[in-house]
């Protein structure tokens, strides 16, 4: 039986080298420029989400974000875990 990969979303652009590196383990979903809305919407189907400095990323986004695991922040490294 194959596991499905986690979906992850990229809210924004970043290197390729971050994206090759991500690629063989998980189905890539690159959305930028979305509305917040539009956020909230992509937000319920990934496990992690990976963002930089225009992604704002509020406590309702949070709140959609049903599977969500983990939001990366790329310019500083970080990473914050939510389970």
């Amino acid at each position: 039986m194959t596991q499905q990969k986690p979906k992850v979303l990229v809210t924004e652009p970043i290197h390729q080298a971050g994206l090759d590196l991500l690629q063989p383990e998980v189905e890539l979903v690159l959305k930028y420029n979305m509305t917040p809305g539009q956020l909230m919407e992509e937000i319920a189907c990934v496990e992690p989400v990976v963002v930089r400095s225009l992604t704002n990323i509020t406590r309702e986004v949070i709140k959609k974000g049903a599977k969500l695991l983990v939001i990366g922040k790329t310019r500083f490294s970080k990473w914050i875990m939510l389970s």
